[in-house]
């Protein structure tokens, strides 16, 4: 059980204690300066990438995973947890188990990329193979809570994470005080919700824009219906923005915090991966990390703040054999 059992929401101190609870775990991400991006597009503001595709297991995700563990009670710690996940969560929480000490089974879509179960394996959690929806993936986690007493986690759903995921934004405004524009990518909403309850704790003035495959928009219906909507069957490259709707807490963080939603196609995915790859020396990110950079390049209609522009690269665990047009089967550096 977490000490957010009995709440219903989250707030910056709950933010700024998770930054101080997982940061022996963490790594501080670069906010790098991309001179290069402002330059293609002909802007007048800098563009900085925020990196957590070099952060630990390759994503954001280890923030709220550690956070959430680290919140949980000893007693269901002991009984060990288990999460569904298509991937980068899987990896974030197999490797704050291991951290921790406790046991951990995760449940992961047969689609799931085999770079993410690969490397989920390596940090020693139980892996369990089902399905090819959420659905399906959330029963066996019920399944399996109801034979084993594991303690669920949910990797988006959950203030715990979303208080650990706003630590990526707490680092932003830490570093670079004064921001126009940040741009988030959003499947679930625990990312965004965490970086835009940071982004306007810190000021108001902030344009918080959503980034959003065109084919899983189920955030970009519900923000103009202003009603939490739900989509049946989400497509997309990037893996990790497949949720069928965002979680219920987080809405109201985002109903509340988010200024704009923006859609991007498969081809405007695909060119922001290429372009970063081409100007990066080789790094590396996956479809739902470059969501972002690709909402940028495409929908510059959509800046409506001076001031320097943040887009959060969410993650670089991709199989470049996947994506030949991409990378053509070359292995990746970092910088």
């Amino acid at each position: 059980m977490s000490k957010f059992s009995t709440r219903d929401s989250v707030d910056i101190e709950d933010v700024r204690r998770a930054f101080s609870r997982i940061k022996t775990y963490v790594k501080e991400t670069p906010l790098y300066k991309a001179d290069w991006l402002k330059t293609y597009l002909g802007l007048e503001d800098d563009v900085f990438l925020k990196l957590e595709n070099l952060q630990i297991t390759g994503s954001f995700k280890p923030r709220g995973a550690v956070n959430s563990l680290l919140n949980l009670s000893d007693e269901s710690l002991n009984q060990g947890v288990v999460a569904r996940s298509s991937g980068n969560f899987a990896q974030a929480v197999a490797y704050a188990a291991t951290e921790l000490g406790i046991n951990a089974t995760l449940v992961m879509p047969t689609s799931a990329p085999s770079i993410k179960v690969e490397k989920t394996k390596s940090f020693g959690a139980d892996i369990v193979l089902y399905g090819t929806t959420h659905k399906e993936s959330s029963d066996k986690v019920e399944m399996l809570v109801k034979e084993h007493g594991y303690t669920p986690l949910h990797s988006f759903d959950s203030l715990d994470v979303i208080a650990g995921q706003g630590t990526v934004a707490l680092e932003i405004v830490e570093k670079m005080p004064l921001i126009g524009t940040l741009i988030c990518p959003v499947g679930g909403g625990g990312l965004l919700a965490g970086c835009s309850l940071v982004a306007k704790n810190h000021s108001r003035d902030i344009d918080v824009i959503a980034a959003e495959p065109s084919r899983a928009n189920d955030f970009y219906l519900s923000f103009h219906s202003e009603s939490k909507q739900q989509i049946t069957s989400p497509k997309s490259i990037a893996d990790g923005l497949l949720a069928n709707s965002v979680g219920h807490k987080n809405w109201d963080v985002l109903s509340e915090n988010v200024d704009s939603v923006g859609l991007v196609s498969e081809n405007e995915i695909l060119e922001a991966m290429t372009l970063f790859y081409d100007h990066m020396n080789g790094m590396l990110i996956e479809p739902s990390g470059a969501v972002s950079i690709a909402l940028l390049i495409s929908r510059k209609s959509l800046l409506r703040k001076k001031g320097p522009i943040v887009c959060v690269v969410s993650g670089g665990n991709v199989d470049i054999d996947a994506f030949p047009q991409v990378f053509g089967g070359k292995n990746g550096s970092t910088l």
